[in-house]
C-alpha cells in the first residue's frame, strides 16, 4: 500500500469500515436478545421483545440522525415530524398494553395456583369407598 492509499483509508474507508462494524454488532446484540427471548417460551414477553427492539431502533435512529438533514426534511415536508412524532404515543400504549396483559397472566396464574393447592386430592376417600360399598352390597 502506498502513503495515499492509507491516508485515503484513514479519513474515509476506515470510519465506514467502523460504521459498518458497529452496525453489524448491534445488529447480532438484537438478535440475540430476540432469541433469548424466544427461548423463555413466554408468548407475552415475545411483544415486550418487539416492542423493546422498536424503540431501540427509533432510539438509535434519533441518536444517527443528522438535525440539519432532519430540519431540511421537516422544511421539506412537515408532516414527517407529526409522523416522527406520532410513533412514540403507540409504542408508550403498546407498552402499557404489554404491563396490562402480563398483570393479568400473572393474576390468572396466581388463581390457577390457589385452586391447584385447594383441590381435594384425587381418587375415593375412605368414607365414599364404604358408602358405595354399602349400597352396592343393599342391591
Amino acid at each position: 500500500m502506498t502513503y495515499h492509499n492509507l491516508k485515503r483509508w484513514r479519513k474515509g474507508g476506515y470510519k465506514e469500515w467502523f460504521c459498518e462494524l458497529e452496525r453489524r454488532e448491534r445488529a447480532r446484540v438484537k438478535e440475540q436478545f430476540a432469541l433469548d427471548i424466544l427461548r423463555e417460551k413466554d408468548a407475552s414477553k415475545l411483544h415486550e421483545a418487539f416492542l423493546q427492539l422498536a424503540a431501540s431502533e427509533l432510539c438509535q435512529f434519533l441518536a444517527d440522525f443528522n438535525c440539519s438533514a432532519l430540519r431540511e426534511k421537516i422544511q421539506a415536508d412537515p408532516r414527517n415530524f407529526i409522523r416522527l412524532l406520532n410513533v412514540l404515543p403507540k409504542l408508550s400504549e403498546s407498552g402499557l398494553k404489554c404491563e396490562i396483559h402480563r398483570a393479568e397472566v400473572a393474576k390468572r396464574l396466581q388463581k390457577l395456583q390457589r385452586k391447584k393447592e385447594g383441590a381435594k386430592p384425587g381418587g375415593l376417600s375412605p368414607e365414599n369407598l364404604k358408602e358405595i360399598e354399602e349400597a352396592l352390597n343393599l342391591l
